[in-house]
């Protein structure tokens, strides 16, 4: 990934204080500070890990402003993922998983299974079935409370949940 265009994260520019403190807001303005409980270190790891996975594939990481719904998306003929500036890492982490997602199945468009396959993709990249349990364990079985205690999306973990309850079910029990 190359680092020479403006908003382009990646390559030696890459710095996480420039990620969780001076993302733009939606009015223009500079954050000052990040939400509590919203970037955390293991988020900053996980983002750095995510850049570096696109670094090595060739595929650009660009921030834009995508409104107020959308998290992420790919432009295939670019190779180039584009992130919401707007969000916060725990929002960005499964938006860019989400969207590496695409670019490894090579989807041109969005498609109800597309977008399925994509989220359960970064499901997978994101969440370990120790980690899982552990907050299970410790928030009970509700994905939003999983969530949150994982520092992740309720979008992912209910992918995670969808993939491993299809896997459960496979196995005949």
């Amino acid at each position: 990934m190359t680092a020479s265009a403006p908003g382009t994260v990646g390559g030696g520019l890459y710095n996480l204080r420039r990620v969780s403190v001076a993302l733009p807001r939606h009015d223009g303005r500079r954050r000052n500070g990040t939400p509590a409980g919203h970037d955390s270190p293991l988020n900053e790891e996980r983002f750095a890990d995510l850049i570096d996975l696109c670094d090595d594939h060739d595929v650009r990481v660009e921030w834009a402003d995508l409104g107020p719904k959308r998290h992420g998306q790919y432009k295939r003929r670019l190779r180039l993922i584009e992130l919401n500036q707007n969000l916060n890492l725990r929002q960005l982490v499964p938006a860019l998983a989400h969207e590496f997602a695409h670019f490894v199945y090579d989807d041109g468009c969005s498609t109800p299974t597309a977008e399925r396959r994509a989220w359960e993709y970064a499901a997978r990249m994101l969440i370990t079935a120790e980690q899982y349990a552990r907050a299970e364990q410790i928030v009970g079985s509700h994905p939003h409370a999983i969530a949150a205690e994982l520092d992740l999306t309720a979008v992912v973990v209910k992918a995670w949940c969808r993939q491993h309850r299809a896997a459960f079910d496979g196995r005949g029990a």
